[in-house]
């Protein structure tokens, strides 16, 4: 593991995390926007599909995402009522794919209150942990304009940051892109974990400046 940044804690790993399912779920192009107003733009470009934990055909993901947790030392398992973690989002960047400056937290309260059933009751997406699955010809890195950081996609890799501060505030810090394709594909999954269910596991400090552990 290197930890790239500390301060907003962002940590990547360059191996370790295969991530192979049964089958190949539908993919379906992305939208940008309120959970309850999707839209599809330039925005963001890109195809992406649920990874269900509790598919019965498929071992590997809940491996993985048990993996995640112990890591973060939080948890990771989705369920469908009040979840403490959704499934693993699929994405296919295929050339020219991108996605432009976004965070990955919900920026208004309402938006919380507009997501599909099986997300609601969650809170909000505190950790990002992110699986880069392919190699990348040219292109495709994470950056984080306002922290000046470039995570290269690295196959079998992995990204993890917090998305939301000790204190509950959001971290705008972590506002990050998906720099275009430019020769190849990429494909990730993303996991996030959110707040509620965390109350034992996840630490708070005794200032702002607190930075959360890793356990591994």
């Amino acid at each position: 593991m290197s930890t790239v940044h500390l301060k907003c804690f962002i940590a990547c790993f360059y191996s370790g995390f295969h991530c192979y399912t049964v089958g190949a779920p539908e993919l379906q192009r992305a939208g940008v926007g309120s959970p309850s107003e999707q839209q599809v733009t330039d925005e963001r470009v890109c195809d992406t599909a649920w990874l269900w934990d509790d598919n019965p055909l498929d071992k590997v993901v809940p491996k993985v995402s048990k993996r995640i947790e112990l890591i973060t030392g939080l948890s990771t398992q989705f369920k469908p009522i009040r979840s403490s973690a959704e499934p693993f989002q699929l994405v296919n960047y295929g050339l020219a794919g991108q996605y432009e400056p976004h965070f990955d937290f919900f920026e208004k309260v309402e938006d919380l209150q507009n997501l599909p059933e099986f997300l609601m009751n969650g809170g909000d997406r505190i950790v990002t942990f992110m699986l880069y699955l392919t190699e990348v010809t040219q292109g495709g890195a994470t950056v984080f304009p306002h922290l000046n950081i470039r995570i290269p996609p690295v196959k079998n890799g992995a990204a993890f940051w917090y998305n939301i501060k000790p204190s509950g505030e959001l971290d705008r810090r972590t506002q990050h892109a998906g720099c275009p394709v430019l020769l190849g594909e990429k494909w990730v999954a993303n996991k996030w974990i959110r707040e509620y269910d965390q109350m034992f596991r996840r630490p708070c400090g005794l200032s702002p400046d607190y930075i959360y552990p890793i356990t591994q």
